[in-house]
């Protein structure tokens, strides 16, 4: 069989290719792939020679049909597939529109095998719940809730899912199928349908679904910016099953763990084989596919009802500039601060925004809104000159550690300066960062402060970006100012919110003096609106601010209400001394005695467990596993965090931002107990309060 597959981007790449290629071999294999880079890869990769750009090209020279293309283009390859009489698997969703797909099927007047990778259906527990479901297990009243969603991460190499003029929808079109199909599968034709998500002109990225049967409900809730638990669970009659999302062979049946086919154990390696085995056994008629091309429709008509019921969100505008209609750009706008920027442009400013986005999956929050989403990088000088070209205003909001911080910052930096300035931009602001002061805060610390390197390389990357930028925007009469903000905090804010979270949840997080250093961090909103503000103030211009949330406290009495929120005692958190007493220091000299002595007897195993097993098994490996344990047993006694994070929580003082205030007649409008409610809700709403 000579099996065509059109489209060679992430899935064809991670499934269908080396499954194809494990089953009928590499020269039995054709791709289409237009984009020439995409195809030297796979061909590197997988060692293949068949390529063709056009897929029309070769359609009478091939058996059956893999169509792997974004979505938008499904229905014109599978109407040129069926006037070539080949049989065809499509990848999911079968289509963005359901009435065109069924002019196209209306087409199939040969009878051709046509399915949907609908793959769930191959899942062992998947197919065991149905088959315990169809024998009544349940009852005649059964209930399916599903959970199933992580910030998105699959590497799409077009960004069609986040593209709101390639895609209907979002999260539910995406990712929403496979388990809206299980559904489907299991209850049949709903019979009531009541929808939400959190579009507001763009694309979905969280949902709920609560469809009515006759034979029960389910309940639908997809995400793809917070974990959720990715659990299905299904009850009736007394009975509750319990399976993982991605899991394929385990499911719990009344508590009790069991496998449900040990003689069809799956995993990730080898279910795309089963899919084109799937396929192929039915273009040769061996078995039935499935999953049919009309039930991959029904699943669409069903996302194209939920839509349909989606209630427009109405938000009441608070502008504080004059940005209406204006064209925006946002760099970093797929990011902490960029995105809730690009957001309040867009909302209630009434911006014509446009985000530059350099991974397309870190759009799935932005992608929610009506706006521009610019594929591009910010070291690519053509890349920023189409992304500048024809804005009014610009804020610069990128900014990355490690290996490529000076790339990035600095001569990223560079390039936006250049383009605004050959595009006579109005205005830039430029997020730059408190760490250009040091490492160590001074009391009363202005924005006047001098630079102070300290060897860190993203601070040593803002000061040089900062250097740059100032200089270019002088030479260029460039309106200009700079944002230096503290230790952000808030919705989305992974340092300062999620992580600490994180680790109150899992017992990791530790006081440092016990919470009394001087806590200088501010609310993200605050942060937006001093943005805004210098995009327009006159005395913004060619100044740099300083921003905190301006009140007294210290982090003891900041992250309290963090523990307040999962009802865990803060004073239970161990707190790490300015200074090692007697006790951390043995603890310390022990510890590293004991990470030695580990080390050394792993080297002696390597070099006696073939010449002498029971040496090296006996005296080398069971000392090894015990002083392990003792090891973790200090570990756990001897709270640590890094020297940057030690500098942060242990300073008393707290920085001036008087001239903030005085010179553009600001005032934070987030207390922090107000910004703490709202970071509540948003945690809550993502899942990260449920221990």
């Amino acid at each position: 069989m000579k099996l065509f597959i059109i489209g060679g981007g992430a899935v064809s790449e991670s499934t269908h290719i080396p499954a194809a290629i494990n089953i009928i071999g590499a020269e039995n294999v054709l791709i289409a792939e237009p984009d020439n880079i995409q195809s030297q890869k796979i061909a590197t990769k997988f060692g293949l020679q068949n390529f063709v750009v056009d897929y029309k090209e070769v359609l009478d020279k091939v058996d059956a049909v893999i169509i792997a293309t974004p979505p938008h283009l499904h229905n014109a390859i599978l109407a040129d597939c069926i006037k070539a009489n080949l049989p065809v698997l499509c990848e999911k969703p079968l289509s963005p529109d359901s009435k065109e797909s069924k002019a196209v099927l209306s087409k199939n007047n040969n009878g051709l095998i046509l399915g949907v990778c609908h793959t769930y259906r191959l899942f062992s527990n998947r197919l065991k719940v149905r088959e315990l479901i169809k024998s009544g297990f349940f009852g005649n009243q059964i209930n399916i809730d599903i959970q199933e969603g992580f910030p998105a991460g699959w590497p799409t190499v077009s960004g069609y899912c986040f593209r709101k003029e390639l895609v209907p929808g979002g999260v539910l079109f995406d990712a929403g199928v496979h388990s809206l199909d299980f559904i489907l599968w299991c209850l049949g034709e709903p019979i009531n349908i009541n929808y939400e998500d959190d579009k507001m002109g763009g694309l979905e990225s969280n949902a709920k679904i609560n469809l009515q049967f006759q034979s029960g409900s389910a309940d639908l809730r997809i995400s793809r910016t917070c974990e959720l638990s990715n659990k299905i669970i299904v009850s009736g009659n007394g009975n509750i099953i319990e399976l993982e999302i991605y899991e394929m062979n385990k499911l719990l049946i009344n508590g009790v763990n069991i496998i449900a086919d040990t003689n069809r154990l799956l995993d990730w390696t080898n279910i795309g084989e089963c899919q084109i085995k799937d396929f192929i056994d039915a273009t040769q008629n061996k078995s039935k596919i499935s999953c049919t091309i009309e039930e991959g429709l029904r699943v669409v008509e069903v996302i194209e009802k939920c839509y349909s019921l989606k209630q427009a969100k109405q938000v009441v505008p608070e502008p504080i500039g004059n940005y209406k209609a204006k064209k925006v750009l946002v760099t970093g706008g797929t990011g902490f601060i960029g995105s809730l920027l690009a957001e309040r442009l867009y909302i209630h400013e009434g911006a014509d925004v446009r985000v530059m986005v350099h991974n397309w999956p870190k759009a799935a929050y932005i992608s929610r809104f009506d706006i521009e989403l610019v594929k591009a990088d910010i070291t690519n000088y053509e890349n920023v000159d189409k992304a500048v070209e024809g804005c009014d205003y610009v804020f610069h909001c990128i900014g990355l550690g490690g290996d490529q911080a000076m790339k990035i910052n600095a001569d990223g930096t560079e390039n936006i300066v250049r383009a605004c300035v050959k595009y006579n931009v109005k205005r830039i602001v430029y997020l730059s960062s408190v760490v250009v002061h040091g490492d160590k805060i001074s009391d009363g610390m202005t924005a006047e402060a001098p630079f102070v390197s300290y060897g860190d390389g993203y601070a040593d990357s803002k000061i040089e970006a900062e250097n740059r930028y100032w200089k270019l925007t002088k030479e260029g009469k460039l309106e200009a100012s700079v944002i230096r903000p503290t230790f952000v905090w808030g919705p989305m804010s992974e340092w300062f919110t999620v992580e600490i979270i994180k680790q109150m949840k899992n017992n990791r997080f530790y006081w440092v003096d016990n919470g009394s250093g001087s806590c200088n961090a501010v609310y993200v909103e605050n942060v937006v609106d001093l943005a805004l503000i210098c995009g327009q103030h006159p005395k913004a211009i060619g100044e740099s601010f300083l921003i905190t949330d301006d009140e007294k406290t210290n982090w003891k009495s900041f992250y309290r209400q963090y523990a307040e929120m999962l009802n865990i005692d803060s004073d239970a958190f161990l707190s790490i001394p300015l200074k090692d007493g007697y006790y951390r220091k043995l603890l310390k000299y022990c510890q590293k005695a004991l990470t030695n002595i580990i080390s050394d007897l792993w080297s002696k195993v390597l070099a006696t467990e073939q010449s002498n097993p029971f040496y090296s098994k006996w005296l080398l490996r069971a000392p090894r596993k015990v002083f392990k344990i003792i090891l973790k047993n200090i570990q756990e006694r001897l709270p640590e965090k890094s020297e940057s994070e030690m500098a942060i929580y242990n300073f008393q003082g707290f920085i001036d931002i008087t001239k903030t205030k005085q010179q553009l007649d600001y005032t934070p409008h987030y207390s922090i107990s107000k910004g703490m409610e709202r970071t509540k809700n948003w945690l809550a709403d993502q899942s990260f309060l449920i221990k």
